[in-house]
């Protein structure tokens, strides 16, 4: 096997072949570093897109029940979208249902958003 030097400058070749073994070409690692470079921004940017939708003004809960202002209702629906429940619970359902492609329903339209 080639040994890249202008790659692998400060690596022993040793290292370099094992690396290409392993990766099947000899920029693996140099990819491999910026791929995982991208979990923690995503999980920095997914914090900040949860956080500014709990930041909105209002209550989510009031707002959906319209003109209906009965405690009953109100107490369904916190329930119905987990408003009840702590913030990190909230954005532990949030994410989990983000990484399966379920991005809830239009509460207008009341069809998935995906659609």
């Amino acid at each position: 096997m080639r040994v890249h030097r202008s790659t692998w400058r400060f690596a022993s070749p040793r290292i370099a072949i094992i690396d290409d073994r392993i990766t099947g070409f000899p920029h693996g690692r140099y990819l491999a570093s910026r791929l995982l470079s991208v979990i923690p921004t995503l999980f920095v940017v997914s914090v900040v897109v949860f956080g500014l939708q709990q930041m909105l003004p209002g209550d989510a809960a009031t707002a959906l029940a319209g003109d209906e202002m009965n405690p009953q209702v109100i107490a369904q629906i916190r329930s119905a979208y987990h408003l009840d429940q702590p913030i990190i619970v909230q954005y532990g359902l949030w994410l989990g249902n983000l990484l399966h492609g379920d991005l809830g329903q239009s509460l207008r339209n009341h069809v998935a958003v995906r659609n």
